[in-house]
């Protein structure tokens, strides 16, 4: 009987062979295994990252993560592809491992990110874990919802005097934004660690933003309504 192949493993005609290696209703000039993969006996042999009877889904094609990790890396799930039949298109999607969900696998399912290790309640019970991260319920910020927007005060009240000096604060405490070649040109004065608030001395809690990163800082006024200062907290 003849035999062909590198091993000599095929024993049917070679053109029958070559014909299994592609759809039925392909051309002859259509490319075997899809170009993706050889041709052995008449069943593909498909590269690395590609699967199906012709090599007809591409195994790349699931959703990344923000990291560009397919299915949020090995760690977390892996991408895996069907079709309905030869002819179809290939339904390629992550199937998650144990502990992760989501179309690319990103979101943990435990809770243990959402918890501060001095409170180990959820969001500081200010807020509802999603995807590992804190969705704070409104009054609250920070990554853990620690973060009182106005404690003690209504909110429209302050507003103002938080939106005018939040520059000035990224100014102080991150060197970033419009001032933050000479924050002490253009901001009032930064009053250093928690801020000893003289008597006389008014102060207004607001809560910033830096890169997408909550933090808090303190704006003080004089009894006139001038500004004495800025106090800038660490995140939270």
């Amino acid at each position: 009987m003849l035999r062909f192949g590198r091993q000599c493993q095929c024993t049917q005609g070679n053109a029958e062979n070559v014909d299994k290696c592609r759809p039925r209703n392909a051309t002859a000039d259509t490319s075997l295994c899809n170009g993706r993969g050889e041709c052995s006996c008449g069943h593909c042999t498909c590269r690395e990252n590609f699967d199906g009877e012709f090599c007809q889904c591409n195994r790349q094609a699931c959703s990344r993560d923000n990291n560009g990790h397919i299915c949020g890396g090995n760690e977390r799930g892996e991408c895996t592809c069907r079709s309905e039949d030869i002819t179809s298109a290939c339904l390629c999607q992550c199937q998650c491992m144990p502990g992760y969900t989501g179309d690319d696998c990103s979101c943990p399912l435990s809770l243990d990110t959402c918890k501060k290790q001095s409170d180990q309640s959820v969001c500081s019970d200010h807020g509802v874990c999603s995807c590992g991260r804190c969705l704070c319920n409104e009054g609250y910020l920070g990554s853990f919802c620690s973060i009182a927007v106005c404690p003690g005060q209504d909110c429209g009240s302050l507003n103002d005097s938080c939106t005018r000096n939040e520059d000035c604060a990224r100014c102080y405490g991150f060197r970033t934004g419009p001032h933050a070649h000479n924050c002490s040109a253009a901001c009032p004065p930064l009053v250093a660690g928690s801020g000893i608030v003289p008597e006389g001395i008014d102060r207004t809690d607001c809560p910033g933003t830096v890169d997408d990163c909550a933090f808090s800082f303190t704006v003080l006024h004089n009894e006139d309504n001038a500004l004495y200062g800025i106090v800038v907290k660490p995140g939270q």
